[in-house]
């Protein structure tokens, strides 16, 4: 009797099912050449030498295999577009929302907001900078969260919401951006790709529920990207006044932003090369308007941004070489190699197509490398146009599908590793005993309480 095992002959003719059964072997194999490689992951916060003692192993490999086939299995699915990675990416955020407060820096930004929600809007203009100490940070973060301390409560959950819809629109945006940059059908593949490749990063899902700045600051740099590339494009009264708002929220939000903003400059270069007169119309009006937002914020605060620029020379900027992270940690464990593989073939892609608009995605790509910036948590914002180059680099693969296996393999298995292996690590940290010794002092009935140290 014959028991050998035989495939669909619909599977066995089809050369795109042979491509995407391969690339399912070997996203598991990656998977696994990487846990057993492990000790070379240099991450401070979620590095896998540590993370994978606090969960069952088997347990990651049967998820991961599991993830595999269902990305096989929805393959034939064409990926959702912007409103759907906005569902998918909110729905997701959620599950991370049980992490603790595990980076010391979100003391800092809770300290400022408290300051407006105890005494109000004016209270912090008037003394950000004085009684308020901002350290090396800007107001705009710490007053959206004062905000909703102000007027809907003191509530994590509430900061959460707020920081997982900026998450989750930066997703879309993504994916908007993508879609504009490369026009047409193929611009549409890589905007949705690039979309669904920012849940590629286990890493990211971690700052998600932190009261931090650095995913509003990814939020606000992606939506001036895509805004003022909008403005150029379309032009308006409108879209110029909210793509200058949108880049002086920018420029509020952490002061890395100025030199990544950057990027506007590429952006109004091609525009000026193909229509040179309205590109500077549409250009210098938008920077005429920001400009004197920026001017009349920096002329109040000149004496505070000064002394900050000095600490971030002084202090900050040498840091940098003691807490730097090895890009093989970062673009092979923190982010998934499916991604970083699109984004270095796309170097090859753009090259061979001779493409002046990839400048657009892959310079604040080269302005970190240049600056030898190895740390990943200061790749945050630059995450979007990351995902956008790796989106670029898959476009040359023929087959949709087996595009759309790329990416599913690549969300699935990351999504796994951030929520079974990152969540429960980060959850038993030293930082959740201080959480949960918070929340017991919540439940005494009693106004005072004195802390003995």
């Amino acid at each position: 009797m014959n028991m050998s095992l035989r495939l669909p002959k619909s599977i066995l003719k089809d050369k795109n099912a042979h491509q995407s059964i391969a690339i399912c072997f070997f996203a598991a194999f990656l998977f696994i050449a990487l846990y057993f490689l492990r000790t070379i992951d240099d991450n401070s916060l979620t590095s896998w030498r540590l993370v994978f003692e606090h969960t069952s192993v088997w347990k990651i490999f049967v998820l991961v295999f599991v993830g595999v086939v269902l990305s096989y299995g929805f393959s034939n699915i064409a990926l959702p577009g912007p409103r759907g990675l906005f569902l998918i990416a909110f729905a997701s955020s959620m599950v991370f929302w049980s992490e603790p407060e595990v980076v010391i820096d979100s003391s800092r930004y809770f300290t400022q907001s408290k300051h407006l929600g105890e005494y109000g809007v004016q209270f912090f203009f008037q003394q950000w900078g004085r009684e308020i100490s901002p350290w090396t940070d800007l107001p705009l973060v710490p007053f959206l969260y004062g905000l909703i301390f102000r007027f809907l409560g003191e509530s994590r959950l509430l900061i959460q919401i707020l920081i997982s819809t900026m998450f989750s629109m930066t997703v879309a945006i993504t994916a908007m951006l993508g879609k504009e940059l490369f026009e047409g059908e193929a611009g549409e593949d890589i905007g949705n790709s690039a979309g669904a490749l920012m849940l590629a990063i286990p890493y990211l899902y971690t700052q998600v529920p932190l009261m931090l700045v650095d995913v509003p600051s990814m939020f606000f740099l992606t939506l001036s990207i895509f805004l003022f590339n909008r403005a150029m494009q379309k032009g308006g009264a409108l879209l110029v006044i909210l793509s200058a708002l949108s880049i002086f929220l920018a420029l509020l939000s952490k002061f890395s932003i100025w030199m990544m903003l950057s990027v506007l400059c590429i952006i109004l270069f091609l525009h000026v090369w193909r229509d040179q007169r309205e590109a500077l119309k549409k250009g210098s009006m938008v920077l005429l308007i920001c400009g004197v937002l920026a001017g009349a914020f920096f002329f109040s605060y000149f004496d505070v941004i000064k002394e900050q620029l000095d600490l971030l020379v002084t202090f900050q900027k040498p840091g940098l070489k003691w807490w730097g992270e090895s890009f093989v940690s970062t673009f092979l464990f923190q982010v998934h190699p499916f991604v970083t593989f699109g984004a270095l073939y796309s170097v090859f892609v753009a090259f061979r197509r001779k493409d002046p608009k990839y400048l657009v995605i892959s310079w604040l790509a080269l302005l970190m490398l240049v600056l030898q910036v190895k740390r990943a948590r200061y790749f945050v914002p630059v995450f979007p146009m990351f995902a956008l180059m790796a989106a670029y680099g898959l476009s040359d693969l023929s087959s949709e599908r087996v595009r759309r296996v790329v990416v599913y393999c690549a969300v699935t298995i990351s999504f796994t590793i951030a929520a079974f292996a990152y969540l429960p690590f980060l959850e038993k940290s030293s930082y959740s005993n201080l959480e949960k010794a918070g929340k017991f002092l919540n439940t005494l009935h009693h106004d005072k309480v004195r802390v003995l140290a």
